[in-house]
């Protein structure tokens, strides 16, 4: 992986930071958004480069329990990513302009792994993006390496960052 400085330290009032089952959205030019230790768990963002408004997401599950849901949408692949989208259209977003990015969705080295939750993500999350008609820009999925996403809403630009690497995503 290829090195990158990140020099966040210096913008530490502008990173919006969201946890499992979280959502964040912006279209605050200065902000960056990040969700860190995507084991299992998929990061999501979606990005207008024109309207510059754009959102990410840190979903734990494949799919939905309605209990649960009900008060964290973006819990689950299933209802996160549409809950997302919806949200950023109403912003004023442009769904042909949309930048899909993919991060997490590990892989586990336990064979006798019978739940798979970072494969079932993944899968989920392609289903539901060929649903809304939207392709994916880039991804860093799979392996078993957790990894931070950032989204930086000047530009779109993601970068990952695992271990001591930081790539552009």
């Amino acid at each position: 992986m290829k090195k990158l400085s990140l020099h966040l330290w210096e913008k530490k009032k502008h990173i919006r930071t969201l946890g499992i089952g979280e959502m964040q959205i912006s279209s605050n030019p200065k902000e960056i958004i990040v969700t860190h230790s995507l084991g299992s768990c998929l990061g999501l963002s979606l990005y207008d480069p024109v309207s510059c408004i754009g959102g990410m997401i840190h979903c734990k599950l494949p799919s939905s329990d309605k209990d649960i849901n009900f008060a964290k949408p973006a819990m689950s692949v299933e209802d996160g990513i549409p809950f997302l989208y919806q949200k950023l259209i109403k912003l004023g977003a442009e769904k042909s302009r949309l930048q899909v990015k993919l991060a997490g969705a590990c892989v586990s080295d336990n064979k006798n792994d019978c739940f798979k939750i970072g494969e079932r993500n993944y899968d989920v999350a392609k289903n539901i993006l060929k649903q809304l008609n939207l392709k994916i820009t880039s991804e860093d999925c799979g392996n078993n390496i957790p990894r931070t996403l950032y989204l930086f809403m000047k530009d779109g630009r993601s970068l990952i960052r695992s271990f001591c690497n930081t790539k552009e995503l």
